[in-house]
């Protein structure tokens, strides 16, 4: 199934600077490697917030919820929506 995700960071102001920039390296990694599994299939960054909006790849709800948890980030990232993609009429088939 194909599903439309937002997540949006929280970090708190106090964050550790160092831990902050291991934190983005791993989950830039992460990113990579779930684009390249097929997992992400798009990705966009949300202008002027630490957010981004994609279309993601998983066999289930509870499946694309156990890889969003994967996310180093994870503990800071709220999860705005989700919603399930379907078929349109006029769409190339």
């Amino acid at each position: 199934m194909r599903f439309l995700v937002r997540l949006e960071a929280h970090l708190p102001d106090d964050l550790d600077p160092d831990e902050l920039a291991r934190l983005n390296a791993a989950e830039t990694a992460r990113g990579i490697a779930l684009r390249e599994a097929g997992v992400i299939e798009h990705i966009w960054r949300l202008e002027g917030r630490r957010a981004n909006v994609g279309v993601w790849v998983a066999p289930s709800r509870a499946d694309l919820k156990a890889t969003i948890d994967s996310l180093p980030l994870r503990r800071y990232v709220e999860i705005a929506e989700v919603s399930a993609l379907l078929p349109h009429p006029v769409a190339a088939s």
